[in-house]
């Protein structure tokens, strides 16, 4: 199948996005927080093997912004000052 010459910008939103559902759906959201380097080796290694298979080789991955519901907000909140 042919892509063009902008297969990556075609490409990568689509396995980037499956990726990264397949991955985060792996943990809970204090995990999220507190193994962050772990779910972000997760995501490289797995989209890494994605790209591959269309000869896209990916060198880096980073988790910039991880965004939660307002209640889990507020239950971090209570709990660490509960500790």
């Amino acid at each position: 199948m042919k892509y063009g010459t902008d297969y990556a910008e075609i490409i990568l939103p689509v396995i980037g996005n499956e990726t990264l559902k397949a991955i985060v759906a792996r943990y809970d959201a204090q995990e999220l927080i507190t193994r962050k380097e772990q779910f972000t080796s997760d995501i490289q290694q797995a989209l890494s093997q994605r790209a591959a298979d269309f000869d896209i080789l990916v060198h880096d991955v980073a988790v910039t912004h991880l965004e939660f519901s307002e209640e889990f907000v507020k239950a971090m909140e209570q709990q660490y000052q509960h500790e």
